[in-house]
């Protein structure tokens, strides 16, 4: 069965439909394409702009004073993770806060040594030593101040309080560090707090004292990406394919399309088997039954055991049985002229 025949026919029988089906289509798509690379996708982003940021921590030394085998007098130790009592009885604490220059930033730190008794969770009694406190306005980007505190009188306090403290509850020492600035644009506070560990021989600071804060204002923009060229594409190729499709079905129809004829040539061509080329006298001791389509025919010669009978120059098809002579023509003005010799 030829493509162009099955083509024509469906033309014939939906052409209309298929017509506007596609000119829709093909609107739609290229609509779809336009829309797609004239507005590309966007985004929203959010920018951290004026940022600033603040710190702060502390740093330990001590110089050796007292006998050692492990230093020689005079030597600093610069943030030991331990200091021998006997050898460094001073030591100095430096507080430190990192802020941003080329302004003028307030800035106050205190360093506070706090021993706290306790029992259970409650604390009943504390003390609370300052052994830094500063002051200041800078705008060289930092600020220090420091302060030699004797950790061996320290020591002593804090051996002779836990002894007072007995059995009665939990005894804590540490260092609180609190640094508080203002910017200008942002203010705010830094905390930081490390057990302090004293025993007969040495002493240490616990964990680091260190704290840090950025400070930002968000920023909210939209981004414009790239159009997805490909599926526009995609889109625009639809639309011409549609376009075209609809052209050339406007074109066939515009050139007419005879539905019975292509039926007739494709039904020839499905039963060619059954059909044998001849010259069909008429007889008038028979009777003759027209049937309405080239199909029926052939289900006549198929039941019949006969074979379907072509005589292309009236152009009539038939199944001759004993009596009866079943034809089938397409065009009547055939039937007339075959009648008629």
């Amino acid at each position: 069965m030829s493509a162009e025949l099955q083509a024509k026919r469906t033309i014939g029988y939906y052409g209309r439909y298929l017509l506007v089906a596609l000119v829709v289509l093909g609107v739609l798509a290229a609509a779809g394409a336009a829309y797609i690379y004239a507005t590309p996708p966007a985004r929203t982003v959010t920018a951290q702009t004026d940022v600033q940021q603040v710190g702060a921590d502390v740093r330990t030394s001590a110089v050796v004073t007292g006998n050692t085998s492990f230093y020689r007098t005079g030597q600093r130790l610069v943030d030991q993770p331990a200091y021998l009592t006997e050898a460094t009885p001073n030591l100095t604490v430096e507080t430190r806060a990192t802020v941003p220059s080329g302004a003028d930033v307030r800035v106050t730190q205190r360093l506070t040594l706090v021993q706290t008794a306790t029992r259970g969770d409650r604390a009943f009694w504390s003390s609370n030593r300052v052994l830094v406190a500063s002051e200041e306005t800078t705008s060289q980007g930092a600020a220090a101040a420091s302060a030699t505190v004797n950790m061996s009188e320290i020591a002593r306090e804090v051996r002779a309080n836990r002894d007072g403290l007995g059995d009665i509850g939990g005894f804590e020492t540490r260092l609180d560090l609190n640094v508080t600035y203002d910017t200008g644009r942002y203010s705010g506070a830094l905390t930081a707090s490390s057990p302090v560990v004293l025993t007969e021989r040495a002493y240490w600071i616990d964990a680091p004292l260190s704290a840090t804060r950025t400070h930002s204002q968000p920023v909210t923009r939209t981004v414009t990406g790239e159009p997805n060229v490909t599926l526009a594409g995609l889109l625009a190729l639809l639309a011409a394919s549609s376009f075209a499709s609809a052209g050339g079905i406007w074109y066939v129809r515009r050139e007419g399309i005879d539905v019975e004829e292509i039926e007739l040539r494709m039904d020839r061509a499905r039963f060619e088997e059954w059909i044998t080329t001849s010259e069909i006298p008429t007889d008038p001791d028979r009777r003759y039954v027209r049937t309405t389509s080239l199909e029926g025919l052939v289900d006549i010669a198929i039941d019949s055991n006969k074979r379907v009978l072509h005589d292309p120059d009236p152009d009539v098809y038939t199944v001759v049985t004993d009596d009866i002579v079943y034809y089938y023509a397409a065009d009547e003005s055939a039937v007339a002229s075959w009648f008629s010799m």
